[in-house]
């Protein structure tokens, strides 16, 4: 599928190969499925600000990873539960980067299918793929 003719001025201009940003300020985020997203698309969670401690949890998957300022995390969010209960010593933010499905039927384009191994095995040295 190809994008509609004259493709707006707006989505020329879109920063971002995905569909959708937000910026969380401060806030705590109670464990959460993203229910409007793709279970094919990984969202990109990156943090800033001047606090300590803090952990996101995935407690489906029994982990908690440190989150700290600077931290860049890729995530599946809509079948992973994940969130951040607290943190200690100042200001958090994190810019989510995520893909809507809306945005894609919206814009007739095709969705993203799931990441296979070939996908990246074409590309890698073959004295690399043979360890694996």
């Amino acid at each position: 599928m190809t994008l509609p003719e004259p493709i707006p001025t707006y989505v020329q201009k879109w920063p971002s190969v995905a569909s959708g940003m937000a910026i969380i300020v401060n806030r705590l985020t109670p464990p959460h499925r993203d229910q409007n997203g793709m279970n094919t698309c990984y969202d990109l969670l990156m943090t800033a600000g001047d606090y300590t401690d803090c952990y996101l949890d995935l407690d489906e998957l029994n982990m908690k990873v440190q989150y700290l300022p600077g931290s860049i995390v890729a995530l599946c969010g809509k079948p992973f539960r994940h969130g951040v209960d607290k943190w200690d010593g100042g200001d958090r933010i994190c810019i989510a980067h995520f893909f809507r499905r809306n945005v894609f039927y919206r814009m007739k384009t095709k969705t993203p299918e799931y990441v296979e191994y070939s996908c990246f095995s074409q590309l890698m040295d073959t004295n690399y793929t043979k360890q694996l």
